[in-house]
């Protein structure tokens, strides 16, 4: 099931959501109708103190081709992150 992180009070949800689901991968907003795609373990979801992940909306999923479907129907076009390479 996809799930859908669009706030900064979503940051805590979202984090905990990469640690149960190490082998997912989430979309992250780049700008209008576009995403990243991105596996969980990449670091480009940011971390730090007083670092909020949630800035831009996040989806994240278990399967990647069915969070590929899900953004194209969306009708966000998905880049790959040239650093986790999924």
């Amino acid at each position: 099931m996809v799930k859908v992180f669009t706030s900064k009070e979503q940051d805590k949800p979202f984090k905990d959501w990469l640690t149960q689901h190490p082998h997912g991968f989430y979309l992250n907003r780049r700008g209008q109708g576009e995403v990243m795609l991105h596996k969980v373990k990449c670091w480009h979801h940011g971390s730090g103190e007083g670092f909020n992940s949630t800035t831009n909306f996040k989806v994240g999923w278990g399967n990647r081709e069915e969070l590929e479907e899900w953004a194209k129907k969306e009708k966000f076009k998905v880049a790959p992150c040239s650093h986790c390479k999924p």
